[in-house]
């Protein structure tokens, strides 16, 4: 249920269920939302509970109510007893245990500690079932991730799942399980995003994968490449953390482990920017004055009147005279920047470069090279 908002109210409203399981809760936000729960003298609803959740709830009362589900969820995080109020009998479980990890808690070095989560399994959910609740909320008593027996795979890579219980069995074959590279991925996250965000505000909405991805990775790093989102708009609120950030990160959530959002989200908030507008003028529309103050003088510059046409498409003209590239002998692929320098600039809204060598006898080389097919194929 922590994937998209959307989900918890399509399953309420059209499922055919009679209860319904959420998690809205990861070691992540335990260790986050205990810290601010333990150091803050004051703790509103948001530190307290996942905020997701409340999204999601929301739209889905109406359904939940009236086909009489039942909601179990883990939204209370470490402070379940700063649970909102709703229209539907609410009941809560709490624990104050620590759960074993095979270590001695007494030799764990971290300090200070800020909450504790311990799974205890479905008992005080049943029990407060039991008494009456409509909705409980609970820390994380479970966790989440199914439990099943080895499974046999196919050398085709088919998968049979088998699932017993003490009145019955189930086989389920899945096939057409494909590996995908990361390219692949990044593929269809994109437009998984684009069809989920509201583009139409945005003036710019770019993807972009850094990074090489091997194709037989020896470790996590060797495998990850970084996938960045950026955007522009001239409505702020369009790149709101609400319609923006969270929406993106409800779409990563649905790919895990494909893909994991930074942790680091300042990057995610809009900011201001400049934009550099250059163009032309007439010159006698301005007025053009030289200030001299160790001479009190002022002196007007006058228009010049020697002046030419300006070219918004400047002629671009072909090497002339080039050589036989064969001439030099035999040749490998090597980066550019192992013979040649360069020096890159702007003049107003133009962009240059200038390439150099350090010998005399590379220059024709780089005459030769450097083709307007060359300088075409390098800006794209």
């Amino acid at each position: 249920m922590t994937d998209r908002p959307e989900n918890l109210v399509e399953l309420a409203e059209t499922g055919d269920v009679d209860f319904i399981v959420g998690d809205w809760m990861s070691e992540y936000y335990m260790a986050i939302r205990g810290k601010m729960v333990a150091t803050r003298a004051q703790v509103n609803q948001v530190d307290a509970f996942e905020e997701q959740f409340v999204h999601s709830i929301v739209d889905a009362l109406p359904f939940i109510e009236s086909r009489g589900i039942k909601i179990s969820q883990s939204r209370g995080l470490t402070a379940t007893k700063y649970s909102s109020k709703c229209k539907s009998r609410l009941g809560r479980a709490t624990s104050s245990a620590i759960s074993p990890t095979g270590q001695l808690f007494k030799d764990w070095d971290c300090s200070p500690i800020y909450s504790a989560q311990c799974y205890l399994g479905s008992w005080g959910i049943i029990e407060t079932f039991n008494e009456g609740a409509d909705i409980v909320v609970c820390g994380r008593v479970a966790d989440a991730a199914p439990r099943s027996p080895p499974q046999p795979i196919d050398v085709d890579g088919r998968e049979t799942l088998f699932r017993s219980s003490h009145t019955a069995s189930s086989r389920v074959i899945s096939s057409n399980v494909l590996t995908m590279s990361p390219v692949e991925i990044a593929s269809l996250l994109e437009r998984q995003l684009r069809e989920y965000l509201d583009v139409h505000p945005f003036s710019l909405l770019k993807f972009t994968l850094t990074g090489p991805a091997n194709p037989n990775p020896s470790s996590q790093d060797a495998a990850t490449v970084e996938f960045r989102i950026f955007a522009q708009s001239d409505s702020e609120d369009a790149l709101s953390k609400k319609n923006s950030l969270d929406r993106c990160f409800n779409i990563i959530k649905c790919t895990y482990p494909g893909a994991t959002f930074a942790v680091d989200t300042r990057q995610g908030v809009p900011k201001p920017y400049n934009e550099y507008f250059v163009t032309i003028i007439p010159q006698n529309l301005l007025s053009h004055t030289a200030h001299i103050p160790a001479k009190s003088l002022l002196k007007k510059i006058p228009t010049p009147t020697t002046t030419a046409e300006y070219l918004y498409e400047q002629e671009v003209d072909e090497t002339a005279e080039p050589v036989s590239l064969q001439s030099f002998g035999p040749t490998c692929t090597a980066p550019l920047g192992y013979v040649v320098h360069a020096r890159s600039g702007d003049k107003s809204s133009d962009c240059n470069v200038g390439f150099y060598v350090r010998h005399a006898d590379e220059y024709p080389w780089l005459r030769t090279v450097l083709s307007f097919s060359f300088k075409t194929a390098s800006t794209e």
